[in-house]
C-alpha cells in the first residue's frame, strides 16, 4: 500500500462526521477504487504504528480517532502537542510571517483536545483575530474563556498576545486539568482558572470565548454583552448550523455584529464584535 493511499484513508477518518469503528472504516474504505480488504487493514495498521490515529473507547465501542500524541497543526498558526514531545517550529511554519504558537496539552478527559470540530473552529477564529483580521485588531487586554475544559482556548489567546485570561468551568476534572495545562505552558501568572459563575462576574473583557451548546449561548448573550468592553470580540462555537440563525439574531439584537462564520462537519462557529 503506497503512502498516498494511506493518506487517502487517513482523510476518510479525519473527514468522517462520526467516529468510525474499525469495521465501519474497513467497510467504507473498500468501496474506494483500488482498495482491497487486506490492503485497507494493512494501511490502518501503518497509520496506527506511525501515530496518525489511535483506538479510542467510548459508549461501549472501539473507534478510530486522530492521534494527538505528536505535534499537530490544527490551524495555520496553532500547533498542539503533548508534554515531552519536541516542537520544531520550522516544520509548521508556512512562511506567512507569523510563527505558529506551541500549546502543550496533557492527555486528559476534559473537552478541548483539538480533535473536536468546535475546538478547531474556536482556535481558527482566534487565529483569525490575531493574525488575519484587517482593520479591527483584537485588543490585547483581558480574555474570558467560559466553559474552558482543558484550557486550550485561553492558553491560545494568551500565547497569541492577550494580556491575561480568566478561565471558567464548573466541572472539577476540567478545573484540575486546565490548571495543569496552564502550568505546562508556563502561564500561571497570566491565566487564572476558576469555578466562579459567569453571571457573578464584574468588570470588562476585550475577548470572550464560549464553546458551549446553543441554549447556553442563548441564555448568556446578555451576560456577555454586560461583560464586553468597547470594541470587544466574542468567539462562539458549540452550536449546529441550523441553530445559527436564531442564535446570532439574538446577539445581533443586543448590538453584536458578525465578522466571520464557519462550519466544520455538523458544527458551527462565529466571530462577533461589539461597537461596529
Amino acid at each position: 500500500m503506497s503512502r498516498i493511499d494511506c493518506s487517502q484513508l487517513l482523510a476518510l477518518i479525519l473527514d468522517s462526521e462520526i467516529h468510525l469503528t474499525p469495521r465501519s472504516f474497513v467497510r467504507q474504505a473498500v468501496d474506494l477504487p483500488g482498495f482491497s480488504k487486506a490492503g485497507v487493514k494493512a494501511c490502518l495498521k501503518k497509520l496506527v504504528e506511525s501515530g496518525e490515529v489511535v483506538y479510542g473507547y467510548d459508549f461501549g465501542s472501539t473507534h478510530i480517532v486522530p492521534s494527538f500524541m505528536k505535534p499537530v497543526a490544527v490551524t495555520r498558526h496553532v500547533v498542539l502537542r503533548p508534554p515531552n514531545i519536541t516542537f520544531k517550529p520550522l516544520e509548521h511554519y508556512d512562511g506567512s510571517g507569523s510563527r505558529p504558537i506551541d500549546i502543550v496539552l496533557r492527555p486528559g478527559i476534559s473537552f478541548g483536545s483539538g480533535s473536536h470540530p468546535t475546538t478547531r473552529l474556536c482556535l481558527g477564529a482566534l487565529d483569525y483575530c490575531f493574525n488575519e483580521m484587517e482593520g479591527k485588531k483584537v485588543a490585547l487586554g483581558s480574555c474570558l474563556d467560559v466553559g474552558c475544559g482543558s484550557g486550550v482556548l485561553g492558553i491560545a489567546a494568551v500565547k497569541f498576545g492577550a494580556d491575561s485570561c480568566l478561565a471558567l468551568d464548573l466541572d472539577t476534572v476540567s478545573l484540575v486539568e486546565a490548571e495543569k495545562n496552564v502550568q505546562e505552558n508556563g502561564l500561571e501568572q497570566q491565566i487564572r482558572v476558576s469555578d466562579e459563575s459567569v453571571e457573578s462576574l464584574e468588570g470588562e473583557f476585550s475577548l470572550i470565548i464560549a464553546n458551549l451548546r446553543a441554549p447556553t449561548l442563548m441564555r448568556l448573550a446578555s451576560v456577555f454583552k454586560a461583560l464586553a468592553s468597547e470594541d470587544a470580540l466574542v468567539v462562539l462555537s458549540g452550536f449546529r448550523p441550523h441553530e445559527g440563525e436564531r442564535l446570532l439574531d439574538a446577539y445581533h439584537g443586543l448590538g453584536f455584529c458578525s465578522i466571520r462564520q464557519k462550519n466544520e462537519k455538523s458544527w458551527a462557529g462565529a466571530l462577533l464584535s461589539i461597537g461596529g
